[in-house]
């Protein structure tokens, strides 16, 4: 049914493709914001509760 319509079929395409790479910039986004935080709490943890 979609072999009729490349246009869909190209804007599925699209869609999904948009999907990762909204998927992957989410990715790296948390783990800019999660990289400090383990940094710290790895510090933290081996300066002990001082």
């Amino acid at each position: 049914m979609l072999g009729r319509y490349p246009g869909i079929r190209n804007a599925v395409f699209l869609l999904s493709e948009a999907a990762k790479l909204a998927f992957l910039m989410l990715l790296a986004g948390a783990g800019l914001w999660f990289t400090p935080a383990l940094d710290a709490a790895l510090i933290a943890a081996r300066n002990g509760p001082l």
